[in-house]
This record gives structure tokens, C-alpha cells and sequence, in this order.
């Protein structure tokens, strides 16, 4: 008995790119879907296809082959592409609305990517059945006009594709079909680079789309390069700051001494318990006066926001009840158990960096909790910041004596 394999899928979603701002180009894509944490890399200028799984029918793998039909519903004819592992004779059965088999089809293909036009002389789902040594693989489609002729395939090459969609780029590339499962409602987090431009974007789409990417320069004066979201009217950094070096050059010291921290009265920095794989990931810790130090900590054409700004990103995610789960980066990779309402739908990535204390407490909650500076003042000693935690959907925020070591995020306006 063979064990069958099943894509059965509602319309599949064409998602293309194109570059505006600093660069001309998108180079790399990397999406991924943030309900299921899987994710896939493409070239720029291909083609992604957000393939869309029926709600409860179990997707099999029998590594026999994999490919996709498009479009989905299609008007007479629609494109069948198939990936097949190893050289094989192959049957194909075309299944009409009424069940019957209506064409079937030996032939020999060699490993790699194959297409075919697909054909059907009157509306309704059609069925086409793709049998290899190894099993079984079944797609669904659904015809909504007629080609005015006879069902059928027609073999178009091998190692070819011509998946189009009017209105948007025709792909770029060697014929890789690039496939992403998805289901209604999933958000996907693209991350998309040029050089050394990375622009972030998350959208839940429910229909094929071009996005336009721009592109702006966010680089420290150490030459790291930090990608960027637009969130409202803002334009965020999507990671923490990790410099060591001040906009003019100048280093910002590294304080890893807990006494020397706690009687710090000018700018410092660390990583978290002094760890640099921490500052690799969650960024450096800064004190507040090296937040605020006339040679400026940022990037250029970017400054630390004050309390108003973060105000107005929180009241553009829907408000402190919710902002907090809408910034943070899904799953439990870097979050602590439950990582309450997580779902990264700014594509804000926030990560519990923790904090370094003002006091000899030291290091603390660290896969717990998040805290950013603001560069808004609070008293002769202290300052206001923001803060999201893995067990709570929403934001809060206070204030700190200003040598407590805190991440820091950018931002600017166009």
C-alpha cells in the first residue's frame, strides 16, 4: 500500500519584492511563519509561495517529491510544478469534478523541478494525482471557468518556472520553487536585505502581493549594521544597540566591576553578567548617561526616544493592555514559559535582555523581561523606561536611578 501525501490547499499567495530608498534591490529574503516558527530563504527576486493548508488535514511527507499549482482557483488553465527527488517513471491521473479519471498520463522525468499546464474543460475541483516509487502526492484545485477545450496536462520543460502573476515581477532564478505552509490568519516576519540593509516586515496576508521594501542606512560607529521596521509613523530599529563607540568615535568605557558600576556617574557599558555571546544577543547594557552623552550613542539620522515616542508606538499596537505582546519575538527560544500573548505582529523582536542593577543585586531577569531607557529625565537621579515581560500580553513602565544598565533601541522619522 502506497502512503499518500496531500496538498490540499485553498488559493495559494504569490508574494514578490521590490526595493525603494538606499538600495535599488532586495538581495535576500528570509520569511518566516511566527505560528509555526518555520521558515525559508529565498533570492530576492523570486517568487515565495504562502501555500495554504486545509484546517485539519495532516500534511505528509513520503520524500517522493513536493510542488505547487498555481493559481488557486484558476480560470481554465493553471500551472503545475512538481519537484521530483530521483530520476523515475512517473503516473498522473487528472480527476474531474465528478470523480472520473479523465486523462492519464506515464512519462519518465529526471530529478528537479518540472512544469505543466494544467487544463479543465468545466468548473469544479479537480483532483491531480502524482504517483512515484516512493508514494503518492495529491493536489486540489478548484476551476472557476472553462478553457473552452479538453482537460488534460501539457508538459512545459523541466528545470523551468513561468509562475507568474499580472501585475508583478515574472521570477528571476534557477526554477527552486520556494514554498511556505501557512494557515488563514498566520503572521509571516520577512526579513529582507540588501547589502548591509536588512528591512523588517510583518504582515498577515490574505491574497497575492508585491511589497515594496525601503531600505535605510542604521549603522554604529563600531560598522554594525542593525535592521529596521516602520511601525506607525516611526521607524524602529528591530534589534537592541550593541555599540561600543560613541557617533564620534570615542569609546564608550566597559564597566564590568559591580562596585565601579554602582559609583558610575558618566557613560558605561556591559553585557549581561559580562558575558559577550549575551551582548551578541540581546545587545549591550548601557547606563543612562551613556544614553544621553552630548557624543551622542545612536546612528546617524536615529536618537534614543523620549517617553512621548514610546507613548506612540504603545498607542499604535492598540495600547499598553496588548502593545507588549504585539512587540515580543514569538516562541520560547529566548522568552521564559508562557511568554503570555506573544506574537511579534510589529515585528518589533523584542527580547528579555534583562537589566544590570544600580545596586549589588547585579544581573537579574535575564529570559524574563525587557527594559529600554527613554531619554526622558524623572527627578535629579533617576529616568524614566519601558519594559514588556514574558508573563504578561501588555507594557508597563517606571523609572530607575540612572545606573542601572538598560537595553536601548533607536528611532527616527523620515
Amino acid at each position: 500500500m502506497s502512503l499518500m501525501a496531500f496538498r490540499l490547499s485553498s488559493e495559494d499567495i504569490a508574494i514578490t519584492f521590490i526595493a525603494t530608498g538606499a538600495a535599488s534591490e532586495v538581495t535576500e529574503v528570509t520569511a518566516k511563519n511566527l505560528a509555526t516558527n518555520t521558515s525559508i530563504v529565498l533570492p530576492g527576486n523570486a517568487t515565495l509561495i504562502l501555500h495554504q493548508v486545509a484546517t485539519g488535514i495532516q500534511i505528509l511527507s513520503d520524500g517522493s517529491g513536493n510542488g505547487i499549482i498555481y493559481p488557486n482557483p484558476f480560470q481554465g488553465t493553471a500551472k503545475l510544478m512538481v519537484n521530483i527527488k530521483r530520476s523515475q517513471t512517473i503516473c498522473m491521473q487528472l480527476i474531474g469534478p465528478e470523480g472520473q479519471v479523465l486523462v492519464q498520463n506515464n512519462q519518465y522525468l529526471p530529478s528537479g523541478n518540472h512544469l505543466f499546464t494544467v487544463a479543465g474543460s468545466s468548473p469544479g475541483i479537480y483532483f491531480i494525482r502524482i504517483t512515484t516509487h516512493e508514494g503518492t502526492i495529491s493536489y486540489k484545485a478548484m476551476c472557476v471557468e472553462a478553457n473552452g477545450g479538453e482537460s488534460g496536462f501539457l508538459y512545459n520543460g523541466f528545470g523551468i518556472s513561468d509562475i507568474n502573476v499580472p501585475g508583478q515581477n515574472q521570477l528571476k532564478h534557477d526554477g527552486t520553487a520556494y514554498l511556505l505552509d501557512i494557515k488563514p490568519g498566520d503572521i509571516i516576519l520577512y526579513t529582507c536585505k540588501s547589502g548591509n540593509y536588512r528591512t523588517v516586515i510583518a504582515d498577515s496576508p490574505a491574497s497575492s502581493k508585491t511589497y515594496t521594501v525601503e531600505f535605510m542606512a542604521c549603522t554604529d560607529r563600531d560598522s554594525q549594521n542593525y535592521g529596521v521596521v516602520k511601525i506607525g509613523e516611526q521607524w524602529w530599529m528591530a534589534e537592541n544597540l550593541k555599540t561600543t563607540k560613541y557617533r564620534n568615535g570615542e569609546a564608550i568605557p566597559e564597566v564590568t566591576d559591580t562596585t565601579e558600576w554602582m559609583n558610575q556617574d558618566s557613560g558605561a557599558y556591559c553585557n549581561y553578567e559580562n558575558d559577550t555571546n549575551n551582548g551578541n544577543i540581546y545587545g549591550k547594557l548601557y547606563n543612562w548617561f551613556a544614553v544621553t552623552d552630548s557624543r551622542n550613542i545612536t546612528p546617524e539620522g536615529w536618537h534614543v526616544p523620549d517617553n512621548t515616542e514610546w507613548q506612540a508606538l504603545i498607542n499604535f499596537l492598540g495600547g499598553s493592555d496588548v502593545a507588549g505582546g504585539k512587540m515580543k519575538e514569538t516562541d520560547t527560544t529566548y522568552w521564559q514559559s508562557p511568554n503570555t500573548g506573544a506574537t511579534n505582529e510589529s515585528a518589533f523582536s523584542g527580547l528579555p535582555g534583562g537589566l544590570r542593577a544600580f545596586n549589588s543585586l547585579g544581573f537579574i531577569y535575564l529570559g524574563q523581561c525587557g527594559y529600554w531607557w527613554t531619554s526622558t529625565a524623572e527627578q535629579a537621579t533617576a529616568a524614566l523606561f519601558r519594559e514588556i515581560d514574558y508573563n504578561y500580553a501588555g507594557t508597563s513602565g517606571g523609572w530607575t536611578i540612572r545606573q542601572s544598565g538598560l537595553s536601548v533601541r533607536c528611532v527616527r522619522y523620515k
